[in-house]
Formats: structure tokens, sequence, C-alpha cells
């Protein structure tokens, strides 16, 4: 009599449910500071170098440096642009590196659709997949 071996994944406890819900939270988390990321790059550093840009020509501009010399309001606003310019670039590197976390949650959201798998119901594990995969696949597109 032969026997036959059944190999079986095996299940956890836990309902599928909340892996599901987890899953989404993470994918959001994600969404968000991937749009996060976005803004900063292009909005508020470009923005940043395009400031300096024309701090270094009107600088490299004798007429407009004789102007400005001439003026001490306008001395004080070309000095206040510079501070400017130098604060949105420390600002926006740092924004950049607090948003560059969002590979981590893509990958917990990933995590947490495979994870669904081995919990009761299984069938949410297929719903949890394509978002867990739209989550990995948005936190993969900058690196």
């Amino acid at each position: 009599m032969k026997e036959t071996i059944k190999k079986r994944v095996p299940q956890l406890k836990i309902s599928s449910w909340y892996i599901l819900i987890l899953c989404a939270v993470a994918a959001g988390i994600t969404a968000h500071l991937f749009s996060m990321y976005g803004i900063v790059h292009w909005s508020i550093l470009s923005t940043s170098y395009k400031l300096k840009s024309h701090i270094e020509n009107v600088s490299n501009d004798e007429k407009a440096n004789q102007i400005i010399t001439e003026n001490d309001s306008l001395k004080n606003l070309f000095d206040d642009l510079r501070n400017i310019s130098k604060k949105f670039d420390t600002a926006g590197l740092r924004l950049m590196g607090k948003t560059g976390l969002y590979p981590i949650s893509g990958l917990v959201s990933f995590i947490l659709a495979i994870f669904a798998f081995f919990c009761r119901p299984r069938w949410v594990g297929l719903i949890a997949l394509p978002i867990g995969i739209y989550s990995l696949n948005l936190a993969m597109i900058i690196m």
C-alpha cells in the first residue's frame, strides 16, 4: 500500500483580512511618501537651483553689482536671497532623506501580501498580492 505524502502549506491562526488591511496601509504610506519625494525633488530643489543660478548671474554682471552696492536695501535683499537659497538646499536635502524611507514601506507591503497566503482565508492573498506588487513597484521606481 502506497502512502501518499501531502505537503501542506503552514497555516497561521491570524485572519488574512488583518494582513490585507496592513498591506493596504503600507501601500498607502508608500504612495504618499513617493509623492512627497516627487514634490521635494522637482519643486523645492529645482527652485533652489534656479534661484542659485540667478544669484550667480547677478553676481557676475558688473552693472547689476554696481546698482546693488549703491542701494543699501537692494544689498540687504540680495544677501537675504543667498541665505534663502542655502536654507532651501539644506531643508530640501533633509526632506529627501526622510522621504527616502519609502522603499522600506513598499517592501513591507509586499512581504505582508506574501504573508497573507499563509493565513485563512487564503484567497484574500490574491487581493493583497497586486497591492503588494504595486507598492513594491513604486518603491523601486527611483532606486
